[in-house]
């Protein structure tokens, strides 16, 4: 029977838990640009056989839709690492972030290396190049809105019209934001984790490059392992089960290496 999970005030400002099996590791989950936790709904079933999913949450989405999302990383970073420092607190946990995501969850495992904590048991980065390299393709942070939307709806292979282009545009101010946080984003110099990495990306994606999604290896001396997809920038939808796999391999003894998938 799985058992609720409580967490601190501070903490639920930032993160939202998921029930689970007790004991069962945590899995903190960053949203990519102008997402929150309704894309990943199918996964909330998928992992909770064993794992307990935390979605995190930075201003302007889920809970904290009417807050405005911030452009810049270092004015929330410190608050967002120490809820999850409290809600980890000795547990066992794993990081999974797409686009924006990644580059959060690199982040979050850093900023709890730097507090003196255990790093995850695993880093998953999806849809990005490494920290240290610079975005691919022409910035957003200048396009007008309608710009903005239309290469947000490309990215998501949505129709121009509909329910799902409707929630798109009413999210762009947050999606905004978030574009700017990224691309104002300068890596900070610092040791490799020692945790392993595992990258997935897709040939097809034009915000990421072979080159780029290799470099993540330079960030870990824990094992790199990279899987590569086809499809558009968010091919992960539908791949809730090809993550839980790679988030439970350290549990499951998996070695690093390449893969590459239909």
């Amino acid at each position: 029977m799985n058992a609720p999970v409580t967490i601190r005030r501070a903490s639920a400002r930032w993160l939202s838990v998921c029930e689970g099996p007790p004991g069962s590791p945590l899995v903190l989950v960053a949203p990519f640009a102008g997402g929150g936790r309704a894309f990943y709904r199918e996964w909330e079933r998928l992992f909770s056989p064993w794992a307990r999913l935390c979605f995190v949450t930075p201003p302007g989405r889920d809970h904290r839709i009417r807050e405005p999302a911030s452009t810049d990383l270092d004015r929330f970073l410190p608050r967002l690492v120490a809820a999850c420092a409290e809600l980890v607190d000795g547990q066992p946990y794993t990081v999974f972030g797409h686009s924006m995501g990644a580059m959060l969850g690199y982040e979050i495992a850093s900023g709890l290396r730097d507090l003196g904590l255990p790093e995850p048991d695993h880093l998953v980065v999806s849809g990005l190049c490494s920290p240290d390299t610079p975005l691919p393709g022409r910035p957003l942070e200048e396009a007008d809105d309608r710009e903005l939307l239309a290469e947000l709806a490309a990215l998501m292979e949505l129709p121009t019209a509909g329910p799902m282009y409707e929630l798109l545009a009413a999210m762009l101010p947050t999606a905004r934001a978030d574009f700017t946080l990224c691309e104002r984003y300068r890596w900070r110099p610092r040791p490799p984790l020692t945790t392993g990495i595992t990258a997935l990306w897709s040939v097809d994606d034009p915000l990421t490059t072979q080159e780029g999604v290799a470099a993540w290896a330079r960030h870990t001396t824990g094992g790199f392992r990279e899987l590569r997809f086809g499809g558009p920038h968010f091919f992960i939808r539908g791949l809730g089960g090809v993550v839980a796999d790679a988030l439970s391999a350290p549990h499951r003894g998996a070695s690093p290496g390449r893969e590459t998938h239909p």
